[in-house]
């Protein structure tokens, strides 16, 4: 998990000083399935976003991370705080790994979301967004056999489940 984090502000640090080429940079921060409570960086052109994160969640018995690439298009409405469109569709690709003394768990996820902005000045706001997430592929294995099982342990039937997020973000 250091070594994620570490990855993760290098490469922060590598796109905050290339930022300074682009349209526009956001620095992001939130929570929200499947990106957990998250940091990341966003590279604005005109409506639309290409941008990662890197979340984690604080479990004591459960090492998590989550790593995500997103693409938002902006495409409705209007704000008097910025020329970016507040509603927006957004993609995205995740790779999540839960560890346990038991069990090791592998998963792709890609989800589709409709959110809108709310901005609380010119360079500061939140986004909030819902949708559903399908699993690409999910690998478990485990470790050593559990004798009881938490009661949220539950396998799903479906691959399809439903998300929401909000996300902070300055604008740099």
């Amino acid at each position: 998990m250091r070594k994620a984090l570490l990855i993760f502000f290098v490469c922060l640090n590598t796109f905050f000083c290339r930022s300074q080429e682009q349209e526009k940079f956001n620095i992001t921060g939130g929570i929200g399935i499947p990106e957990l409570i998250n940091l990341g960086g966003r590279f604005q052109f005109n409506q639309t976003e290409l941008g990662f994160s890197v979340g984690t969640f604080p479990e004591k018995d459960e090492d998590i991370i989550s790593l995500q690439a997103n693409l938002l298009y902006h495409f409705a409405g209007a704000s008097s705080l910025s020329p970016r469109r507040p509603w927006y569709l957004r993609g995205g690709l995740t790779y999540s790994r839960s560890e346990t003394e038991f069990e090791l768990g592998k998963y792709f996820f890609l989800d589709l979301r409709i959110g809108r902005d709310f901005n609380f000045s010119e360079k500061f706001g939140i986004q909030i967004d819902l949708g559903g997430l399908y699993i690409i592929s999910e690998n478990i294995k485990e470790k050593k056999p559990q004798e009881n099982y938490w009661f949220w342990d539950i396998d799903l039937e479906y691959n399809i489940i439903p998300i929401i997020g909000i996300t902070f973000f300055y604008r740099i």
